[in-house]
């Protein structure tokens, strides 16, 4: 999902630059080191954030970022709840 693509080809809210830096995004190397509750607290303490700002600071842009988290917080449900039954299933398979 790219929104806001400015002239210069950065991204505000898929791909700041200042989060982009070398050879790891931030929000990858969060997810690697938090556990997975750890990670989903702090997905959704971002939207929460983006949501309870947009009026008084980026507007639309902070929506975009709140959706951008949540996005990010359903696709990491998504995976934990996938692993798990991957592990479940494993789990099943020895007994």
């Amino acid at each position: 999902m790219i929104w806001d693509a400015r002239d210069d080809g950065s991204n505000p809210v898929d791909r700041p630059d200042h989060y982009t830096a070398g050879g790891i995004e931030c929000i990858d190397a969060l997810a690697a080191a938090l556990t997975p509750a750890e990670f989903r607290g702090f997905c959704k303490g971002n939207v929460i954030k983006y949501i309870w700002r947009e009026a008084h600071k980026n507007g639309d842009e902070d929506l975009r970022k709140a959706r951008w988290y949540l996005d990010r917080l359903i696709r990491s449900v998504d995976t934990d709840t996938n692993t798990n039954n991957t592990n479940n299933n494993d789990k099943n398979e020895k007994e």
